[in-house]
């Protein structure tokens, strides 16, 4: 609730399956609608006789019970605090995340598993059990203005020998001939895809016939990433000239192969990520741009010497090419990166006990320093005004995980 010299702006959090809201004013000790019908979550009431209100939602069955928690905006939203009790748990354990956002109307958590934890206090906690490596990160949104924090979860997993799916097709490829890397094998609808040592990706189907199989010129050394909206696999490929390769093609056919080059060998699987067009946008139309960013899906591959290329996920065209931050190419890049549903973030695995999280970001005329945990990378390609600005890779964080 922000106080106007007429009266007040409320608003409150979206509840699921609302059709509209009641807002009522507490007048002299008598509740009283001030708003019916409400569509939106917020509203404008213009007198002073009183600073209590509550919300009902309603929907097909009916109102539920009135919310009632007032607090007064007294500046802009901020998180003071999000974080995790443990950085690394057992997978099947618990960790709590806890926070302390002011002056927000609207406090939620996204994860890189697809969940929204909505309508959370401004300050509260919650225990979750990631499966995997989890990425939350608390939105907190307030009159026009959003802030937005993440907060990172490594899951240790048992270790085995070979991390190949649960699937009943390895063997049976070897039967055949098919000198099969395990960890490769990703099951699809149709079938398995899979790669193997002589260079080749091909797809069986749950019969055991082959689908299609395809000549790669180099190593496939992880799984693929599939993008079910339009049935193209992407893969990462090592050649023995020290160069690589990022490729795609039709999954249903084996067909429109296509693919790039990269410096050194490719062995992360691909990415995709959502990058605001602007990014790639000249740079005269770059510095014209305003309002709400739109985005543009691409997919993205990181070589071994830790230069990230971004191209479009449709032509394979690359979009941008640079180095990533220095602090994140100690070692060698093999291990798979995670990417943050949605967004532009994405995190890997910089040495056996160390992660960063980055993100791809329009260009600007800012650069943090690595004491506040962000720091911006620009690769310079040309000066021209009519060359495109070239997005800006920061550093959000570097964390070191005990063992």
């Amino acid at each position: 609730m922000r106080e106007t010299e007429s009266g007040y702006e409320l608003e409150w959090s979206p509840i699921d399956s609302t059709e509209f809201y009641i807002v009522e004013q507490l007048v002299n000790g008598h509740w009283q609608q001030v708003g019916g019908d409400i569509t939106a979550t917020r509203l404008t009431v213009t007198n002073k006789l009183g600073s209590n209100f509550r919300v009902t939602a309603c929907g097909r069955y009916g109102c539920g019970s009135a919310a009632i928690r007032n607090s007064i905006v007294d500046g802009p939203v901020a998180v003071k605090r999000f974080s995790s009790s443990s950085d690394q748990v057992l997978q099947g354990e618990q960790t709590t995340l806890s926070w302390h956002t002011s002056n927000a109307s609207n406090v939620y958590i996204t994860t890189n598993f697809g969940q929204v934890y909505r309508g959370l206090p401004a300050v509260g906690s919650m225990r979750v059990s990631p499966h995997d490596f989890g990425i939350y990160t608390l939105n907190a949104n307030g009159f026009g203005s959003s802030v937005s924090v993440s907060a990172t979860v490594v899951v240790e997993k048992p270790r085995a020998l070979v991390r190949t799916p649960q699937t009943a097709y390895l063997e049976p490829l070897r039967n055949k001939g098919f000198d099969v890397i395990g960890r490769t094998l990703l099951e699809l609808p149709l079938g398995v895809v899979f790669s193997t040592h002589d260079e080749h990706v091909a797809l069986v189907n749950k019969s055991g016939d082959i689908v299609w199989r395809r000549e790669v010129d180099g190593v496939v050394a992880n799984q693929g990433h599939f993008n079910v909206s339009d049935g193209v696999l992407s893969f990462s490929v090592s050649k023995l000239d020290g160069t690589g390769r990022l490729c795609s093609l039709d999954v249903n056919t084996g067909n429109n192969f296509k693919c790039i080059a990269t410096e050194s060998p490719a062995i992360a699987k691909p990415f995709m990520l959502d990058v605001a067009s602007s990014s790639f946008a000249s740079r005269e139309n770059q510095s014209a741009a305003s309002g709400t960013e739109p985005t543009q899906k691409v997919i993205a591959v990181v070589d071994m010497n830790g230069r990230l290329y971004l191209a479009d996920k449709d032509t394979l065209n690359v979009k941008h090419s640079a180095l990533l931050p220095a602090e994140v190419r100690q070692q060698k890049i093999t291990a798979n990166i995670a990417a943050e549903y949605g967004t532009s973030r994405f995190v890997m695995r910089v040495s056996n006990n160390q992660y960063a999280a980055l993100s791809i970001n329009p260009p600007d005329d800012g650069c943090h320093n690595l004491s506040t945990c962000t720091r911006s990378v620009m690769s310079v390609f040309g000066m021209e005004d009519d060359e495109p600005a070239e997005p800006v890779i920061k550093l959000e964080w570097f964390k070191e995980v005990a063992r």
